[in-house]
């Protein structure tokens, strides 16, 4: 088994660590913070922030208003001031939307080109960045920790992924649970979700699972998701509870982390899925996910059984006796949507307004060109609408 790895982020987790942010700017000058619509002054993070910033004899500059599907103008935006002000900093506050712009913002201000052009032809070798900082409010993607982003172009009605690796980590990352707890109930179903797919996409990679380190990334990541499945309930319905906002925090920062990711890769088809459906439609990721993943389960059910039987088997206690592998298999999905139930996530497409009319136009994007997506059941132009379809 071959696999290539970097994580170079100093990861603070835990309360009380917005204190290393003063270590973490010395050096800084100049310093652009972003954020999105302005919760962060709502729950009075920004002025904590910022009164650190001015203590320490910082210039600080703003970026505001970063859409949860974050669009390229930000981008734009973001990389003309860090040029004019000669930025040093950037210090994200936010999710992953507001992370993912500003890593895109971090490597295009060191970089003389168009950047949605790169994006689009794939050219992920930028080696250059701003130093990034971030501050996290919403646990979700693990864009605190991975080198991963996310851009939309809402005039091409594209939404594409970035893999600029591996400058695009963070250079350092703060999470502390208290500045999640003021989250409301609709983005933390959301993150809730968007975690256990992240884990899914991962654990439904194809690898030979008798391998032996197969088998123990797969131990992980069993553990992971029953994690996931058992807090994640119980925060939707206390969400100012602090223990499970801290363990919710702790699953986000590993759920996409490049750790387990780079060594059995996953499939991924979902997420190809659903950023058609964000592109189109501009829907909260998370609630998209939740939607699509059961019922691309129950497309692939049939074609990769044995990975599904060990998902009911492992991580869901479904018993096997007297049943068939199918069965199981099935009863693993079932106990999936039933998580997903229990947290409140929409079980349909048609609760975003989204219809039959457009399905061929999502298959499209959600192709971006080629002619298959998904790496462990690849999927073809029929297989994406069957899925989509039967999302509705």
């Amino acid at each position: 088994m071959n696999y290539k790895q970097s994580n170079p982020t100093r990861l603070y987790f835990g309360a009380g660590s917005i204190e290393n942010l003063k270590a973490e700017i010395k050096e800084a000058k100049n310093v652009l913070l972003t954020y999105g619509k302005g919760s962060v002054k709502k729950q009075g993070l920004y002025d904590e922030v910022l009164d650190i910033l001015k203590k320490n004899e910082k210039n600080v500059f703003e970026l505001s208003g970063i859409k949860p599907n974050p669009d390229i103008t930000s981008v734009y935006e973001g990389i003309d001031i860090c040029k004019k002000q000669d930025i040093d900093l950037i210090l994200a506050i936010g999710g992953g939307s507001v992370i993912d712009c500003s890593k895109i913002i971090a490597i295009g201000s060191k970089y003389d080109g168009d950047m949605w052009q790169r994006i689009k032809n794939k050219q992920f070798d930028l080696t250059e960045k701003i130093k990034l900082g971030t501050i996290l409010t919403n646990s979700a993607t693990s864009s605190e920790n991975n080198y991963y982003a996310v851009i939309s172009n809402e005039k091409e009605t594209l939404k594409l992924g970035t893999a600029f690796w591996p400058v695009a980590h963070p250079d350092f990352s703060i999470l502390d649970p208290k500045y999640t707890v003021s989250l409301p109930l609709a983005p933390t179903v959301e993150g809730v979700a968007d975690i256990s797919s992240h884990l899914m996409e991962t654990y439904f990679h194809g690898q030979d699972t008798e391998n032996a380190i197969v088998k123990i990334v797969d131990a992980e990541l069993e553990a992971l998701i029953k994690g996931i499945v058992t807090v994640g309930p119980k925060l939707v319905h206390d969400l100012s509870n602090l223990e499970y906002r801290e363990t919710v925090m702790f699953l986000a920062s590993q759920g996409l982390s490049t750790r387990l990711r780079h060594v059995v890769n996953g499939d991924w088809a979902c997420h190809a899925m659903e950023h058609a459906l964000s592109a189109v439609y501009d829907i909260p990721h998370g609630g998209g996910l939740a939607v699509l993943t059961p019922n691309w389960m129950d497309y692939i059910a049939p074609k990769r059984t044995p990975k599904l039987k060990q998902m009911a088997i492992n991580i869901f206690g479904v018993s096997s006796d007297g049943k068939t592998d199918i069965q199981i298999a099935t009863e693993g999905i079932e106990a999936f949507r039933k998580f997903l139930s229990d947290i409140g996530a929409p079980k349909t497409l048609g609760y975003y307004g989204i219809e039959k009319s457009s399905v061929d136009t999502l298959v499209e994007k959600a192709l971006g060109g080629g002619e298959q997506i998904g790496l462990m059941c690849p999927l073809n132009a029929d297989a994406v609408k069957e899925i989509i379809t039967a999302s509705l």
